[in-house]
């Protein structure tokens, strides 16, 4: 008996199927508020002969919808069965203007053609709320727009919302399916749950198949299961954004799998295609940690992306597809509005196309992008792929958009067939600026450390360091630029260097291989290389700074040896145009014709106070330029139009640069750095000891200061309130990467090599001495403090509230790991090896002096406390609650397996060799003390005569 009065403030109450069945007829009509009072079983609905085998009639259509209330108060409705394959608006209720809430809907089986949901089919009201729904089962529509929850929501006027949703219902289709529903527009959503297989053809998503309208968000949301798909916009969250939306709060591991086929396009880990135009939205605060496969627009968030900004968001796994393949997106495509902010990528990129990067696969417009760095990502590109870059692939298409790239890092070879950067591969109007390129590309033609082949009108290059090998195949080779195209581009490099070795066939430069940009305002200046340059073809073009050249060339100087056949010159190899002005080399050159100290040949270029060395360089002739002497060379006399007094250029005998002018943007920087702003000589400094060069970033409220002398070279990116304060002398080559709120407090000596990243609220202080390699990483509240001293490698991992305190003196390689609740504690002289593994809650103390190696491992509540002394190795493994304490004194090799809940004090004295099986003890007793003596030869030593004594 059905009872309440269908008011809102007292709606009828339905208790069972046969009170269910009522909803709909009078005086029960579709405008009356319905609540459920108990569980009901709607089996009923299975039986062949309910509605001929039909099933189910669901409640409203298109002509009479359901415009009253429905609130299922917790209750469940279980078993029902629609079988309706040829009709729209399918699902316990079909078409409705208002919200459903507090239902349970377990165990459907429906099928019907469009508009197909579990508890509604289509909506379309605005300001309504769909809230607290669970449906398991099966759902599945011959057509489209097929959802877990709702096949379609279209709000109209206010918008709407789904909240707290969960579908574990398997759903089956064509286009537009979502676990959820299959099209939300200007519907907001928070707390959604799915874990169901989901199959069809086009336009499919974990929680939405279609989802948009201006200003709506999606946030909170977990996906399970399998995405299996035939077709194309296929994302993990929404398989298609058609306005400006918010995506944010998702973490989608690897308990989500995502399958389409050979010819699928756009495929992404939260998104498959955002087509926005008009509207940005925004993809923040999450993770996506499953692999990804699609044919072209394949990336690890999002596979084709519109008017967007990221921020906060990582992907761990592997990308794989053919053409515009990314760790982030596969196509940056409409619009110039995306930006890229804090974005991460720990995996692989696997491309057999073109179009491949670290981040980003192609790019159709201009945007933004900051602050990336690939140093977990392998780019992997087939040998016929063309535009290959570490952090983008390419620009294929012309834009009327600038591209901007600053403060981005590449460590990772770059291998493939043409157009191939360790930043990016092919561009249109690029501006890059403050990028560092830390490896090797190669490949056959158009290959540069920062852009293999560069378009259109206007572009720059400022403040970029590459690190690396250029090697091609083919032609246009350059240490930061390959080719360019269009012969009126304005393109600048500006404080540029290089450092490696250079090959190619034809048009091979130390900064540019050809910069044929005829623009009167073109220029390469303020810049350098250093290294050797190979060409191996004819007619050749062969240069230091640039192989060919119709640029100005101002204030750059080529450390390069050069090797080529004709037109080979230490600075360039043809000088078509314009004026090389107050630049010099003093690299070996060699040819075979059009061969000179400075240029090689010219057309109609020109020369002003440029010099090259004629006894390094075996060339006593040159196209353009003056011939020095070594001495000379060093000699500022010989510079009488340089400016030394700005300056630009410094000049310090033999302490730097070999006696050779360099430019003084290489020599010292110190001083306050505001946020968002670079390293750069606009910075007002005090250079107050020698120093070779310092290349950096340093934004968001970060400080620089102390003394630093004799540093050849720091190349730093400091973020996001930090600070590096102390003394730094004699430090060959600093790399510092510091990001979170971070300090680096030190006083550093004679270091050759220091490689440090420091993430979170991290803190590193201490006195680092005579270190020939330093490699550290520190992340999450950890702190490392302490004196090291004539370290000659030292590579420690600190992780998760983790401490380093001690002494170290003297280490030939110290390799540490510390993980968890841990404390290393102590001091450690004259070691030539220390390996040790942490984890748990354990602790290592105690004094190790004269040490050859120490190999450990501590685990699970455990301490290793004692005092070792000339020993040559010892190697542990120590698990359970242990305790070891004692004096280890001579020991040659010690091998030992210590388990259990034991104490144990140990003191071994003068021991040759103690093998490794002999040391493997399993303690079930406390408070054992071993005294052992000697074994004076490993081959004479057998398990049976052991020699040793309990003591008291």
């Amino acid at each position: 008996m059905v009872s309440g009065s269908g008011t809102q403030a007292d709606p009828y109450v339905l208790s069972s199927f046969s009170d269910l069945e009522l909803l709909g007829s009078a005086p029960y009509t579709l405008d009356k508020y319905y609540k459920l009072g108990a569980d009901i079983d709607a089996s009923p609905t299975q039986d062949a002969n309910y509605n001929g085998g039909a099933g189910w009639l669901p409640r409203g259509e298109a002509t009479t919808k359901f415009t009253g209330g429905f609130n299922g108060d917790g209750y469940e409705i279980s078993g029902l069965y629609i079988n309706r394959p040829t009709t729209d608006n399918v699902g316990l209720f079909g078409y409705v203007t208002v919200g459903i809430t507090n239902l349970n809907l377990t165990d459907v089986n429906i099928t019907g053609k469009s508009y197909v949901g579990g508890v509604v089919g289509r909506c379309s009201t605005g300001g309504v709320v769909f809230s607290s729904l669970l449906v398991t089962g099966s759902i599945k529509a011959n057509s489209s727009y097929l959802g877990g929850v709702i096949g379609a929501y279209e709000a109209t006027g206010g918008s709407g919302a789904i909240n707290n949703c969960t579908n574990t219902a398997d759903l089956s289709g064509t286009d537009y399916i979502g676990g959820i529903a299959g099209y939300c527009q200007k519907v907001n959503s928070l707390g959604c749950s799915v874990n169901a297989d989901i199959t069809g053809a086009n336009y499919i998503g974990g929680i939405f198949g279609r989802y948009g309208y201006p200003q709506v968000t999606l946030q909170s949301f977990t996906i399970e299961g399998t995405i299996s798909a035939t077709g194309s916009q296929i994302g993990g969250a929404v398989g298609i954004i058609t306005y400006g939306v918010t995506i944010t709060g998702f973490d989608i591991s690897n308990t989500l799998s995502i399958s389409v086929s050979s010819t699928s396009d756009n495929i992404g880990g939260v998104v498959g295609k955002n087509e926005s135009t008009a509207y940005t939205s925004a993809i923040n605060n999450g993770s996506v940690a499953i692999n990804i496969t699609g044919r072209d627009g394949v990336g690890g968030i999002i596979g084709y992306t519109g008017i967007t900004t990221f921020s906060s968001v990582s992907y761990t796994g592997t990308v794989t597809g053919r053409t515009n393949i990314g760790g982030i997106a596969g196509v940056w495509g409409y619009g110039s509005g995306v930006t890229f902010g804090t974005a991460t990528v720990s995996g692989s990129v696997v491309g057999t196309g073109n179009n491949i990067g670290g981040f980003i696969g192609g790019v159709l417009n201009g945007g933004t992008v900051a602050g990336l760095n690939n140093k977990n990502i392998s780019i992997t590109a087939s040998s016929t792929s063309d535009s290959v870059g570490g952090i983008i692939g390419g620009q294929p298409v012309a834009s009327a958009y600038a591209l901007t790239i600053s403060k981005c890092i590449s460590t990772k070879s770059i291998s493939g067939r043409d157009n191939l950067g360790g930043i990016i591969g092919y561009a249109y109007n690029a501006a890059i600026s403050d990028c560092m390129q830390r490896g090797n590309v190669s490949g056959r033609g158009s290959i540069g450390g920062m852009i293999g082949y560069l378009r259109n009108s206007t572009s720059s290059i400022n403040r970029c360091l590459v690190l690396g090998d250029i090697s091609g195949t083919g032609d246009r080779v350059g240490g930061m630029l390959g080719g360019t195209y269009d012969y009126n581009l304005l393109l600048t490099i500006d404080q540029c260097l290089y450092h490696g070795a250079i090959s190619g066939v034809n048009y091979v430069g130390g900064i540019a291989g050809s910069a044929t940009w005829s623009n009167t305002s073109s220029e390469i200046k303020n810049s350098l290389s250093i290294g050797t340059l190979t060409v191996s073809g004819t007619p050749n073009y062969a240069g230091g700074i640039a192989g060919i050249c119709m640029a100005k060339i101002t204030n750059c100087y080529s450390r390069m040896d050069v090797n080529g056949y004709g037109h080979t010159g230490g600075l360039v190899g043809r000088q078509d145009s314009k004026t090389i002005t107050n630049s010099y080399s003093m690299g070996a050159v060699a040819g075979n014709n059009n061969v000179g100290g400075l240029v090689g040949s010219i057309n109609t270029g020109t020369a002003t106070d440029c010099f090259w060395d004629t006894q390094t360089s075996n060339q006593a002739n040159s196209a353009l330029g003056t011939g020095k002497t070594t001495a000379q060379m060093k000699d500022q006399n010989t510079y009488t139009n340089w400016d030394f007094n700005t300056p630009i250029w410094v000049i310090e005998n033999n302490n730097h640069n070999k006696g050779y002018p360099y430019l003084f943007f290489l020599k010292y920087l110190d001083g306050s750095i505001a946020a968002a702003a670079s390293l750069s000589t606009s910075l007002t400094v005090t250079p107050s000891a020698v120093t070779q060069g310092i290349v950096g970033v340093i934004s968001a409220q970060s400080t620089i200061s102390g003394d630093l002398k004799r540093v050849r070279s720091i190349a730093a990116a400091v973020t996001c309130s930090s600070s590096i304060v102390g003394s730094i002398s004699r430090i060959l080559e600093m790399e510092s990467s510091m990001g979170g709120v971070g300090s680096n407090s030190a006083s550093l000596s004679r270091v050759i090599r220091i490689l440090s990243e420091s993430t979170g609220g991290s803190f590193s202080s201490g006195i680092l001495e005579r270190l020939t390699k330093l490699n550290s990483n520190i992340q999450v509240v950890g702190n490392s403090t302490g004196d090291l001293s004539r370290g000659l490698k030292l590579n420690s991992n600190i992780v998760t509230a983790a401490n380093s305190t001690g002494e170290i003196s003297r280490n030939v390689n110290l390799d540490s790991e510390t993980t968890g609740e841990s404390t290393v504690t102590g001091e450690l002289s004259k070691w030539m090896l220390f390996l040790s593994e942490v984890s748990g809650i354990s602790s290592i103390m105690g004094m190790l002096q004269g040490i050859r190696g120490l190999q450990g491992r501590v685990e699970a509540d455990s301490s290793l406390t004692a005092n070792m002394i000339y020993i040559t190795l010892l190697k542990g493994v120590i698990t359970g609650v242990v305790n070891v304490t004692g004096r280890l004194s001579r020991i040659m090799l010690l091998a030992a397996t210590i388990t259990g809940t034991s104490y144990t004090s140990v003191i071994l004295t003068y021991i040759i060799n103690f093998k490794e099986i002999l040391c493997n003890i399993t303690f079930k007793q406390s408070s054992i003390k071993y005294k052992i003596f000697y074994n004076t030869v490993k081959s004479k030593i057998k398990q049976s005569k052991i020699i040793f004594r309990i003591i008291d």
